[in-house]
């Protein structure tokens, strides 16, 4: 059996505990990853998840974006 302590979890957009929430909230659907894209560039950004079943605004299901401030590197 694997225990998970609060006190190893992270903060802001990587935290497990986010993640638990997000995923209990999109109720009966299937939950997608989708990642947050700064700069509108259709990539997005590896360390800004989002759990949902549908993309919310500024957020893609590509998390390749290498600079997410510079439209111009994905």
């Amino acid at each position: 059996m694997i225990f998970w302590e609060i006190t190893q979890d992270t903060v802001h957009e990587m935290s497990l505990l986010r993640a638990v929430d997000q995923t209990l909230k999109a109720g009966d659907c299937d939950v997608i990853t989708f990642y947050k894209d700064g700069d509108r560039d259709g990539f997005g950004d590896l360390t800004k998840p989002f759990q949902a079943c549908s993309a919310p605004k500024g957020y893609v299901s590509n998390r390749d974006d290498r600079d997410d401030s510079d439209p111009n590197i994905h």
